[in-house]
């Protein structure tokens, strides 16, 4: 409507145009999303609790991603693994398939090594994401792969 807001309305209208109605259009996604998902991540950006996030609710929300977002790139930044040096655009990957992991819901763990997954060291995840030529998805993939073998022979679940 113009008011320098997202209501509720508009909120709604916005998450089913780009989730979708159906099934069918969610399964595109990398993982299913829910409307109550995004809905609970707009509200938690509604930091004065007026139902709307304004302008400067928003700035503070991309903000405090991109410090996230750093944070996590740092972790990487400055190590050598296998004789070379992990450079920005590489930590960054290293970061998003990192948070992919940890982003994991409960349906994509099963049968999974769960301390596999959970304790990840960076040289691992380092390992999988040059293996895969730097191919982010495929790296979660690989990792998910071996997270399933590990989970078959009773590792932890």
């Amino acid at each position: 409507d113009g008011n320098g807001a997202i209501d509720d309305a508009e909120l709604r209208a916005g998450v089913t145009e780009v989730l979708g109605d159906d099934a069918r259009s969610r399964a595109t996604l990398p993982r299913p999303v829910r409307a109550g998902e995004v809905e609970g991540l707009m509200r938690e950006a509604d930091l004065d609790g007026s139902g709307a996030i304004e302008v400067g609710e928003f700035a503070a929300m991309e903000a405090a991603t991109r410090r996230g977002a750093a944070r996590a790139e740092a972790r990487f930044l400055g190590l050598t693994f296998a004789g070379t040096a992990i450079e920005t655009a590489e930590a960054e990957a290293l970061a998003r398939v990192e948070a992919r992991i940890r982003g994991l819901s409960k349906d994509e763990r099963k049968g999974c090594c769960a301390k596999f997954l959970d304790e990840l060291e960076p040289f691992t995840l380092a390992a999988y994401l040059r293996n895969a030529r730097s191919d982010e998805e495929e790296a979660v993939r690989r990792l998910l792969a071996s997270a399933e073998w590990r989970g078959g022979f009773g590792g932890s679940r």
